[in-house]
């Protein structure tokens, strides 16, 4: 226990003289020794009158005024900026790191690419052939078919998607790390390449595009996690993928609905340019086979040209199949 007329030493003194407890310290403690020079000037009498004590505060009032006045407030500018102004900083440097990520990429950048990636990672298995028919309605709501062959075989770091429809055949190669490759037959027998833009265009005269079949969206540079929510049914997070350079009448940006369990599409909205939606693609029927669920139509429809194509597969003879 300290004594009645004993005070505690509450800030010690530190080593550097230049430090900002050193400089409160002295303040702090010249006031509490009975040789400071404050009750030196007054020849160390006690008590004093009246009169001394007011020209004593008078004259402490004036020599703090001449002597301290100048280092007390580049002490207090210091203090206040070391104490609020370095840790504000520092923690708009914490928010603005955890906001922005590699090369200045948001969170939700990284997490949708992060997404993508594992979109692509995914590869069949092994070998097979689809069957099935596009069902077309045009703008008169006249209604066509046309029979679809689709082949995939996979290969070392690649798969091959193959879709024939009639004299059209399409060839789509997955490599990974690496674009996809579109090698295209044309009703005309031509064989072209396609890249970017130009694989915004109807394959075999239906709803579904060159672009559409590759999943091409998936390849922009652009991908953001928008958010996560229930969506027809299934726990979804709400992918942004967005075109560097979008063509005037193709896909400026897609907004897809991915199935946190399998990565696939629940449905998937796509915009033009001036924000105005083309198409709007959905799975719609499911068929249990061989003890799982596979997709059995696929529904694409086009906003602009009020035309729809359903992807009906024939999955009764995957059922056959040992």
């Amino acid at each position: 226990m300290y004594s009645m007329n004993a005070r505690p030493q509450l800030y010690p003194l530190p080593q550097e003289s230049n430090s900002t407890w050193y400089i409160f310290s002295l303040l702090v403690h010249r006031f509490d020794q009975s040789s400071c020079w404050i009750f030196q000037k007054c020849g160390n009498r006690f008590p004093l009158s009246a009169g001394e004590r007011v020209g004593v505060r008078a004259s402490v009032i004036a020599s703090l005024s001449s002597t301290w006045t100048k280092p007390f407030t580049k002490l207090i500018l210091r203090y206040f900026s070391s104490v609020f102004a370095l840790p504000l900083l520092a923690l708009f440097l914490t928010l603005s790191a955890q906001a922005q990520g590699t090369n200045g990429l948001s969170n939700a950048e990284l997490q949708g690419r992060e997404l993508v990636q594992k979109i692509l990672s995914q590869r069949p298995a092994e070998n097979f052939t689809n069957h099935g028919v596009l069902k077309i309605r045009n703008a008169k709501h006249e209604n066509s078919s046309v029979p679809l062959v689709c082949e995939t075989t996979v290969g070392d770091g690649t798969w091959t998607a193959l879709y024939q429809a009639g004299m059209q055949v399409l060839k789509v190669t997955h490599t990974d790390g690496q674009p996809n490759q579109y090698v295209w037959h044309a009703d005309n027998g031509k064989i072209v390449t396609l890249t970017g833009n130009q694989t915004m265009y109807p394959f075999a005269d239906s709803d579904f595009w060159i672009a559409d079949l590759g999943l091409e969206f998936f390849q922009w540079p652009g991908q953001k996690v928008l958010r996560k929510e229930v969506h027809r049914s299934c726990g979804c997070t709400v992918l942004e993928s967005t075109n560097p350079n979008p063509a005037t009448n193709g896909y400026a940006r897609v907004e897809a609905w991915i199935d946190s369990d399998s990565l696939g599409i629940v449905e998937a909205n796509a915009y033009d340019a001036s924000g105005q939606q083309i198409k709007n693609f959905y799975p719609k029927d499911f068929k249990k086979v061989n003890g799982q669920y596979q997709v059995e139509s696929m529904v694409m429809i086009n906003e602009k040209t009020d035309t729809r194509t359903r992807l009906v597969f024939d999955l009764s003879k995957e059922a056959k199949e040992p």
